[in-house]
């Protein structure tokens, strides 16, 4: 049995809803129409990893409460190429930090979008 039919077999009072593919819709787009409605939701971490700027509206509109049953990563490593981190920089998204004789890059908290 998968984390997700384990999860809404045990849940008793409640109707726990999985998003799916259907009728062209990606499982974010159903997420998105679950939360709308103020379904319970039990997904993937695949799927919570997707969650976007619309994801993040509707759980505050809505008052969700997120259950994470293991720890995420939320933070990972990627690779991007110089003239990518030239184009932060020169849109100012990032700035280059010394901190205790290393180069970090952070941020501009201002140029944040969500």
């Amino acid at each position: 049995m998968n984390e997700i039919a384990r999860i809404k077999k045990a849940v008793k009072t409640r109707e726990v809803y999985e998003p799916i593919i259907e009728k062209g819709k990606s499982k974010l787009d159903d997420l998105h129409i679950l939360l709308e409605k103020g379904r319970d939701v039990c997904t993937t971490h695949a799927l919570f990893k997707l969650f976007n700027s619309e994801t993040h509206r509707l759980l505050i509109r809505k008052g969700y409460t997120l259950i994470l049953d293991e720890v995420l990563n939320v933070i990972e490593q990627i690779r991007i190429r110089r003239n990518s981190l030239d184009l932060l920089l020169e849109a100012d998204a990032i700035y280059i930090e010394d901190y205790k004789g290393k180069q970090l890059v952070r941020w501009n908290q201002q140029k944040k979008i969500i």
